[in-house]
């Protein structure tokens, strides 16, 4: 029984050393990974992310151009903002709408996405930075 422990012990101690070197770590990815399951804000980003194509709606290419943004620069990472839940929208069962929220050059800039699940469809519907105007009608 004790043998059997020990080879089993042995095992795991071999595919946590083979997983964690290389040139990338996936231990350490994985491990982030499933902790991050749990965390809502994380995963409506996936999914935000997972989106092959995003739309943009008229009224955010306007604030796009307003305030001087490029579409690249402005979805190039967003794995880093936050999910403003009290502000979304969740129970809709067409269309969920999503504020995220990012500091972009020092100011806090508000994004609202529509995350349909029928075709799995991503459209950034809005986007303004706290204390500014755009010149655009809402």
């Amino acid at each position: 029984m004790i043998r059997r422990f020990m080879l089993f012990g042995f095992g795991i101690f071999l595919g946590v050393f083979f997983l964690s070197f290389g040139p990338n770590n996936r231990l350490k990815q994985n491990l982030k990974d499933y902790i991050n399951y749990f965390d809502m804000s994380s995963r409506v980003i996936y999914h935000l992310n997972k989106g092959e194509n995003i739309e943009f709606s008229d009224i955010a290419i306007c604030q796009l151009n307003s305030y001087s943004l490029e579409r690249n620069d402005l979805l190039i990472d967003i794995s880093d903002a936050n999910v403003n839940f009290s502000l979304s929208n969740t129970s809709s069962s067409n269309c969920k709408t999503y504020i995220v929220e990012k500091v972009i050059e020092n100011k806090m800039m508000q994004m609202k996405f529509l995350l349909c699940d029928s075709d799995t469809k991503v459209v950034l519907e809005s986007l303004e930075f706290e204390n500014e105007k755009s010149n655009c009608f809402n």
